[in-house]
C-alpha cells in the first residue's frame, strides 16, 4: 500500500520493490492477497515477487538495492534480514517496532517508520541519495565494530574480569 502511494505520487519513478523470500506454511493466503493487491494496483511492472532465491541471486539483490525494506508488526529478536542488510552495508528501512528501535539509529544507520507511513520512507530514499549513502557508510562503520572476533574479544574480557572477582565480593 505504501509503495502504491509512492508510485501514485511519482508516476515516472524507476524504483521497483523486489519481494524475496519464501512463504511460511499456512500463510499462502497472505501471498495471494499481496499478488491481488499488486494486480489491482496495476504495479506488476514495479513490484517483483522472487520467492526463495539462491545465494548468488541474494548477493546481487543486496548489492544492487538502494535500501532494504523490513516491515513488521511484531519483532522480538534480531532478524536475519537485518543482519544480512548490515553485512552488506545497506540502509535499512524498518518498522518502528521491537528490536529495530534498538538496532537502528533513525536517520543515522537506517530509517524507522510507522507502518502507516511507508510511502514517506520510499519518498525519503528517492529524494535523499546522499543521506542514504551516508547511512550506508555509518552502517559499515558500525558493522566493523561487531565482527565475530570483536564480539568474542568482548566476551573474553568479561569472562577474564569475572574470574578475577573474589566469590565473596559477588
Amino acid at each position: 500500500d505504501g509503495f502504491k502511494k509512492f508510485v501514485d505520487k511519482n508516476p515516472g519513478t524507476i524504483h521497483r520493490l523486489i519481494l524475496a523470500g519464501g512463504v511460511i506454511s499456512g500463510q499462502e493466503r497472505a501471498l495471494d492477497e499481496i499478488k491481488n493487491m499488486i494486480h489491482a494496483s496495476d504495479l506488476q511492472d514495479k513490484v517483483i515477487i522472487k520467492g526463495f532465491i539462491e545465494e548468488n541471486e541474494l548477493n546481487k539483490l543486496y548489492w544492487d538495492a538502494e535500501a532494504i525494506i523490513i516491515p513488521a508488526k511484531v519483532s522480538m529478536g534480531s532478524s536475519g534480514p537485518l543482519f544480512h542488510a548490515v553485512s552488506y552495508g545497506k540502509c535499512v528501512i524498518a518498522s518502528k517496532v521491537g528490536h529495530f528501535l534498538e538496532d537502528i539509529e533513525h536517520l543515522e544507520t537506517g530509517v524507522l517508520i510507522d507502518n502507516d507511513k511507508w510511502q514517506e520512507a520510499f519518498q525519503f530514499v528517492a529524494d535523499n541519495p546522499g543521506k542514504v549513502s551516508q547511512m550506508e557508510r555509518n552502517v559499515a562503520q558500525k558493522a566493523s565494530t561487531r565482527t565475530p572476533s570483536v564480539i568474542a574479544g568482548s566476551h573474553m574480557a568479561v569472562y577474564r574480569l569475572a574470574t578475577q572477582i573474589p566469590v565473596s565480593a559477588v
